[in-house]
């Protein structure tokens, strides 16, 4: 005879509710936390660069730097030589800063986090939480860097086109990055790469 207990089914007895998946994606404020972090870290290694390498980099970065001068109008008279100098070291250490942290936006690229990010257990991932991998990286990394990029090139080429379109991209994506106040939370590359920011231990292997 069948136990008529068998049928009761009590509330403690069914599944936990599951959180939606937005519920475990980083949001705004962590994320700007760990930009933040890793431009103090670029900063300082860009410091150290300069430090150890300036005569080298100046003599790399001369034409460059000469192409910018001739940009500024001296129209007012010969320009002082503090001035010079000032313009000279803003121009070159800012060539520099900007190739260190494009490099350094490689490890984002190959690991899915940025060391600011692994210090702060958060990784890029799927859409849906699932463990990403260097395609679905280096997708996002093309989108979000695109502005670099082009400024980068356009640098180093002294092309001022590239340079422009590299500036307006930017403004773009910087816009693009208040979309993760959203409550999808997700930035406007994110949502173009189909990813989102999760912490680790939220990530699925499958």
């Amino acid at each position: 005879m069948e136990n008529p207990m068998d049928e009761v089914r009590f509330p403690f007895d069914s599944a936990p509710p599951q959180m939606p998946i937005e519920e475990k994606r980083i949001g705004f404020g962590k994320r700007l936390g760990a930009w933040l972090l890793d431009l103090i870290i670029v900063i300082l290694i860009a410091v150290i660069v300069n430090m150890l390498l300036a005569e080298q980099l100046q003599g790399l970065f001369q034409s460059i730097i000469d192409a910018k001068m001739a940009e500024i109008p001296q129209n007012t008279g010969e320009m002082p030589d503090f001035a010079k100098s000032m313009i000279d070291y803003g121009v070159r250490f800012g060539i520099l800063l900007g190739g260190v942290g494009f490099l350094y936006s490689f490890l984002e690229l190959f690991t899915g986090a940025s060391p600011a990010k692994m210090m702060l257990g958060i990784v890029v991932a799927h859409a849906d939480a699932r463990k990403g991998n260097i395609g679905v990286w280096a997708i996002r990394w093309a989108i979000k860097e695109i502005s670099s990029i082009c400024n980068f090139i356009g640098t180093m080429f002294i092309i001022s086109s590239l340079e422009t379109l590299g500036g307006i991209l930017g403004f773009a994506f910087v816009i693009g990055c208040f979309f993760a106040l959203s409550s999808k939370k997700q930035a406007l590359h994110d949502i173009i790469a189909k990813t989102a920011v999760y912490d680790t231990d939220d990530v699925l292997n499958s």
